[in-house]
C-alpha cells in the first residue's frame, strides 16, 4: 500500500514539474527580452552611375583649298569629303602669306593664309574678251536669221544662231565662275576651332586641293556602353566633372 502511495506522489511530482517547464518556470527575464534598433527616417538623392571608355573628337572638320569653298566632313571620319575645285585648278595660286601653324587655334573670320591673283586675273581679262567675241558672233547670227530669204537659208542660219547662243553661255559661265575666285584667294577660318595641318608654304604654288584643315572647336565623347545601360542614358546627362 505504501509503495503505490508512492509512486502516485512521484508520478503527482513529475506532472507538475512537467506543467512548470511548460509554463516557463525556468526562463529567465533577460533571455525574454528584445532589442531594437532604430534611426530617424531622412529623404536623400540616390546616384546610379554607368562607368563606360571612349574617345573625344571634333564634331566637324574643315579643309580650306585657294579658289574653292570650303568642305566640311565628320570629324571622326577617316577622310574629308572631296573639295570641289573645278577651275580653280587651272589658276595657279602662288601663296603670299601663312598666318598659322599646326595646333594654333583660330577664330572665325581670321586670315589663315593669302595667295596671289595675277594668274586669275589673266584669265579673266582673257575670259573677259572670249565672252565679248562670242556676243558679237551671237548678234551677228540674229541678223543671219533675220536676212535669211529661203527655207535653207533660214535653216543654216538657225543651226548658226544655236551654236554661238551655247558658245555665248558657255564663255559668260567661264567668266562668272573665274570672277568668283577672286573672293577665294583668302583662307578664312569658317568656325572657332584648331589648325591641324598647314600644306601651303609662302613662295610656293599651292596645291589644287586642301592647303590647311583645321578642326571645330565642338568635341564630343564616343563610348559603347552595355545594353542595359542604355534605358538609364537620356540627352543632357552629365559626367562625374559636371560637364
Amino acid at each position: 500500500m505504501r509503495l503505490k502511495l508512492l509512486a502516485v506522489v512521484v508520478l503527482l511530482v513529475v506532472a507538475g514539474g512537467a506543467v512548470f517547464v511548460s509554463m516557463g518556470g525556468f526562463t529567465t527575464v533577460g533571455a525574454d527580452a528584445t532589442t531594437l534598433l532604430t534611426s530617424p527616417a531622412t529623404v536623400t538623392d540616390v546616384t546610379d552611375e554607368i562607368v563606360a571608355t571612349g574617345t573625344v573628337e571634333a564634331v566637324w572638320e574643315y579643309a580650306l583649298a585657294f579658289g574653292a569653298d570650303p568642305t566640311v566632313s565628320d570629324g571622326g571620319s577617316d577622310s574629308a569629303d572631296p573639295i570641289d575645285a573645278s577651275g580653280a585648278g587651272t589658276v595657279a595660286w602662288p601663296v603670299s602669306a601663312v598666318n598659322v601653324a599646326v595646333g594654333d587655334r583660330v577664330t572665325a573670320g581670321d586670315v589663315l593664309a593669302s595667295a596671289d591673283t595675277a594668274d586669275l586675273e589673266a584669265q579673266i581679262d582673257e575670259a573677259s574678251r572670249a565672252a565679248k567675241s562670242t556676243a558679237l558672233q551671237l548678234a551677228s547670227a540674229e541678223v543671219s536669221l533675220d536676212d535669211a530669204n529661203n527655207a535653207e537659208a533660214r535653216r543654216q542660219a538657225q543651226i548658226a544662231l544655236y551654236s554661238a547662243q551655247s558658245a555665248d553661255s558657255r564663255a559668260g559661265a567661264d567668266l562668272a565662275a573665274l570672277v568668283a575666285q577672286r573672293d577665294l584667294a583668302t583662307l578664312t577660318a569658317p568656325v572657332d576651332g584648331v589648325v591641324t595641318n598647314v600644306i601651303v608654304r609662302v613662295g610656293t604654288d599651292a596645291p589644287s586641293g586642301a592647303a590647311i584643315t583645321l578642326i571645330s572647336a565642338d568635341l564630343r565623347v564616343v563610348t559603347s556602353v552595355v545594353e542595359s545601360d542604355v534605358a538609364a542614358i537620356s540627352v543632357g546627362h552629365l559626367d562625374r566633372a559636371g560637364r
